[in-house]
């Protein structure tokens, strides 16, 4: 529970919220937040991050990556161990011991960005899928060399986060 001061008969409520789905495509990426959370089932835990994009016209927009932490499932946990593993090459971590998150933060790497399918659950009308095409990052590489990766720096961490930024970028 949250104690607080708030006079709702004053405020405007909000209006339908629309998000543009980020087109597919390569971008430079960073990993600005991170937590560890409990998953919907309370079985297991999930690495929920945040990436932001770092240059072109999406600059800004953010990609969410969902990974399994310590599940049960052997299989559900070896696809999460393999993508972390992937973010980690990315950003020049494969071969650390990882105590922190934060040791990823900040350092860009290059995201492919692919769209899913609409959910196969439906709405209460039957029709419309309950969940619609989301952008998923479905491959990571190293920024180091890459055309994209050519002028951008990681920026600083926003107020808030946990994440300190890269000393300098890998590739220099």
């Amino acid at each position: 529970m949250a104690k607080l001061s708030f006079n709702a008969a004053k405020a405007e409520p909000m209006e339908e919220r629309q998000f543009t789905l980020i087109p597919e495509g390569e971008y430079i990426l960073s990993i600005v937040k991170s937590e560890i959370v409990e998953n919907s089932k309370k079985t297991a835990e999930r690495l929920n991050m945040q990436a932001k994009i770092l240059n072109g016209e999406h600059k800004g927009g953010i990609l969410f990556i969902g990974l399994n932490w310590g599940h049960p499932n052997k299989v559900a946990q070896d696809i999460s161990d393999r993508e972390f593993k992937s973010i980690c090459d990315a950003v020049g971590k494969g071969g650390d011991e990882l105590e922190d998150t934060a040791e990823i933060h900040g350092i860009p790497f290059i995201g492919t960005v692919r769209h899913s399918e609409p959910s196969k659950e439906k709405k209460e009308d039957g029709v419309t899928p309950k969940y619609g095409p989301k952008a998923e990052i479905k491959k990571y590489e190293s920024a180091e060399g890459h055309s994209l990766a050519e002028g951008v720096s990681s920026e600083p961490a926003e107020e808030g986060d946990s994440e300190k930024p890269a000393e300098k970028p890998p590739w220099g």
